[in-house]
Formats: C-alpha cells, sequence, structure tokens
C-alpha cells in the first residue's frame, strides 16, 4: 500500500512539474554557462544516475543540479523526483535542494514564473520536511510560504560568485520578489524534524 502511495504522488509530481515547464521553457543560465546538451540528455534519459555519480553529495553535485535546472527548465520534474527516490541520501537530498534554490535565486531576476514553480513543484512531494529545507535552503529570497518561519528575512544570503559560472548567488533582498503565490495558494508548511538535514545554496565551483 505504501508503495502505491508512493507511486502515485511521484506520478502527480512528474505531472504537475512537467505542466509547468510548458510555462517555464526559457534557461535562466546564459548561454555560456549551460551544460552541454548531451549532459542534460543523459541525466533526463537516467535520472537515478545523478546520485551515482555524486555518492558523496558535496558542492559538485549542488553546482550540477542548479546547472541541470538553470539550462533545462524540463529537468525539473525529474530532480523532484530524485528527492523521494529510496535511494536518496540526506546529504544527496539537500544537495539537490540547494541546487534548486540557487536557480530559484536567479530565475527571480529573469523569470519569477520559474522561481515560483520550482517552490510548487518541491511543496507538491508532500513532504513537510522537504518543503522546510528547500525554504531553509533559499536563504534571503522572500518565498511566501508560511509555517516555518524566517522565509522572508533580510538575511546577508551566500554572496559571492561561483566560480567559471560568474553567477552570484544571495546578498542584500532588499525588495525581494515574493513568488510564492504567483500561481497557488500560500499554504506552507507547518513542521519540520529536521530529517532532511540542513542545507547550503552558497557559492559553489562549477568543477565536475
Amino acid at each position: 500500500m505504501g508503495t502505491l502511495k508512493t507511486a502515485l504522488r511521484l506520478a502527480a509530481v512528474t505531472a504537475l512539474t512537467t505542466t509547468l515547464s510548458l510555462a517555464a521553457n526559457a534557461a535562466v543560465l546564459q548561454p555560456n554557462q549551460q551544460l552541454p546538451a548531451q549532459q542534460v540528455t543523459e541525466f533526463k534519459n537516467t535520472p537515478p544516475l545523478l546520485l551515482q555519480r555524486y555518492p558523496q553529495a558535496g558542492a559538485k553535485m549542488i553546482s550540477y543540479v542548479r546547472d541541470l535546472a538553470g539550462t533545462d527548465p524540463t529537468t525539473l520534474a525529474a530532480l523532484v523526483e530524485l528527492l523521494t527516490n529510496p535511494d536518496v541520501t540526506r546529504e544527496q537530498r539537500s544537495a539537490i535542494l540547494a541546487g534548486l534554490a540557487q536557480v530559484s535565486r536567479l530565475a527571480l531576476r529573469s523569470d519569477p514564473n520559474y522561481a515560483s514553480e520550482i517552490q510548487q513543484a518541491v511543496n507538491a512531494t508532500n513532504n513537510s520536511d522537504i518543503s522546510a529545507a528547500y525554504q531553509a535552503a533559499t536563504g534571503d529570497v522572500a518565498l511566501g510560504i508560511g509555517g516555518t518561519g524566517g522565509g522572508g528575512g533580510g538575511g546577508s544570503g551566500t554572496g559571492g560568485s561561483t566560480g567559471n559560472t560568474g553567477i552570484a548567488v544571495g546578498g542584500s533582498n532588499s525588495g525581494a520578489t515574493t513568488f510564492g503565490g504567483l500561481h497557488y495558494s500560500n499554504t506552507g508548511t507547518s513542521s519540520t524534524s529536521g530529517s532532511v538535514g540542513g542545507t547550503s545554496s552558497g557559492a559553489v565551483s562549477r568543477t565536475r
């Protein structure tokens, strides 16, 4: 019964993110920052290989997730599905969330709808720990989801460049755009047990 519920939840997430990707089909990253098409295709063909490629997670996995979602928004569905993959570790889940959080920061500048869609897709996992960890990973971005607190604070962010991409994520969020309610109600999450673990959307290197 539990397996059936998991399958149905993953199917719902896939359907949601596939629909959302129709509205957000432009890359967030600049052409010289994007991953080669072959790498994107390889991921889309076999998403779980990402977990095998980065068994220890870490900064390189964060960077790769960011580059995947920033290069091709249609990878979002597969990335979110990995969050509930039975083989994903706590560290890998945190890395995926941190990478998505970096993309959402970038999208706020060029495609706020995509930033909202990333949050909605994460919330569609119906896992309060995952949603809370994603909110924490976005740091000083105003999320518009309640319950876990501190989402719209004026923190110092993660500042600095992400290496060869030249992407700065973080810094002051004065006048930050709230993207939580563009396409859906701000229902938010009510609890976190800490099982997902801390996530970091700090500056990382493009080196892989």
